[in-house]
């Protein structure tokens, strides 16, 4: 089910299930999801903590790794719940190999045990429609493997 909180924010809560039937509709939700939210991530997260079963798992997009991410982190998992993070950053650099905000911030999540994998918006090996010889590469993708990991 798809619900519209008070603070403006969509949630998709997807029942759990496994395998490719599960891949398909987590890649539905993706496509609607809006990057436009008001509110912070890690803000977002703790709101959601109230609503959130225990021992569930968390899936995020996000452009942003704001400072309060760690703290929210650490929220979820003492209920139990894990959280992975797609980070798409328009940096052509993984996160933990440079310096700055965003890097403490990643280190200190994956210290929490919080997958962030880095999505990068340009991938050499990402096959175009109809590109069947690229089906390899697409199954390598960090971001499919990242989504097949939550459905297993």
């Amino acid at each position: 089910t798809v619900r519209q909180s008070t603070q403006q924010h969509f949630v998709v809560h997807l029942p759990p299930d496994r395998g490719e039937r599960q891949l398909v509709r987590l890649l539905e939700a993706l496509a609607r999801a809006q990057a436009d939210g008001p509110l912070p991530l890690d803000r977002v997260l703790l709101d959601l903590l109230r609503t959130l079963p225990q021992a569930g798992v968390v899936a995020c997009v996000s452009s942003a790794l704001p400072a309060g991410l760690p703290r929210a982190a650490t929220a979820l998992r003492a209920r139990q719940v894990s959280l992975s993070v797609a980070h798409v950053s328009p940096a052509a650099q993984e996160p933990t190999q440079s310096s700055g905000p965003e890097a403490e911030i990643t280190r200190a999540l994956r210290g929490l045990g919080v997958t962030v994998q880095p999505v990068r918006l340009e991938h050499p090996g990402l096959p175009t429609d109809g590109d069947s010889a690229a089906e390899p590469a697409w199954d390598a993708w960090p971001a499919r493997r990242a989504a097949r990991s939550l459905t297993t």
